[in-house]
């Protein structure tokens, strides 16, 4: 089986919309969404439809949950405050219900999904001893976040209690050794951080034992142009340039 898994879309339709069909052409069984469906892109509303209607499982990120609880943008900065803020607007009362009904993290066969460390859903997994608490709480051999935007992964050998980060290239396989256990990172469908602009995925391999990480180029200029129409921040649309 072949799964993508998508986070931090961030209410980019632009990147939505090419790493679907990205994935479409890799011939993907299932989607998973890891959180953070809105905040800070111009199209929150169209994001969450089609999220919904294309992701089988879904947990919430931290910007999401601030739609169920507005008062927990307050430790937000101002323009992801603002985001937060067009985002409620644009969404009716049953589209903001919904994320009501996720959770943080979902236990599925084989693997183990999360918006933020299996500790605390807004916690950032960035180096060994985050993820050797997440590790502790594993009871499948994967475990995929994403929060920090940025792709990366570590890995856990049961006999020896080791963690060791994994050196992932931008782009490339990760190979999977049965008797190890894994943490990775999905990095950002819709607002990139390590530095390349191009949207970010995953795709998962359970028969094959690896998981791809996938860059894909989108019409950022016009999500950019798109952000500014909405009268959001002027920042916002200019890291969509630079992926930082």
């Amino acid at each position: 089986m072949r799964i993508a898994i998508l986070s931090d879309i961030h209410s980019n339709m632009h990147a939505l919309e090419a790493v679907l069909a990205d994935s479409r052409e890799k011939s993907v069984d299932k989607y998973y969404c890891l959180g953070d469906i809105v905040g800070y892109g111009a199209s929150p509303k169209k994001c969450l439809a089609l999220v919904r209607e294309t992701c089988e499982k879904i947990v919430y990120g931290n910007h999401d949950n601030a739609i169920t609880y507005p008062g927990l943008a307050a430790s937000f900065n101002p323009r992801a405050q603002a985001a937060i803020e067009y985002a409620y607007n644009s969404l009716d009362l049953p589209e903001r219900e919904f994320f009501k009904t996720l959770e943080p993290s979902m236990i599925l066969d084989g693997l183990t999904i999360a918006h933020g460390s299996l500790r605390d859903f807004n916690e950032y997994v960035r180096d060994e001893e985050t993820a050797a608490y997440s590790f502790g709480a594993l009871t499948n051999q994967m475990l995929f976040v994403g929060h920090t935007h940025i792709p990366n992964g570590f890995s856990f050998d049961p006999e020896t209690g080791v963690v060791k980060p994994l050196e992932l290239a931008v782009e490339g396989q990760v190979e999977l050794l049965g008797n190890m256990k894994y943490l990775i990172n999905a990095g950002a469908v819709g607002q990139p951080r390590d530095g390349d602009p191009r949207a970010a995925y995953v795709i998962y391999d359970t028969d094959a034992g690896k998981v791809d990480l996938i860059r894909v180029k989108y019409d950022n200029k016009a999500a950019g142009f798109a952000i500014r129409k909405a009268g959001l921040s002027e920042s916002l649309s200019k890291r969509l340039m630079t992926g930082s």
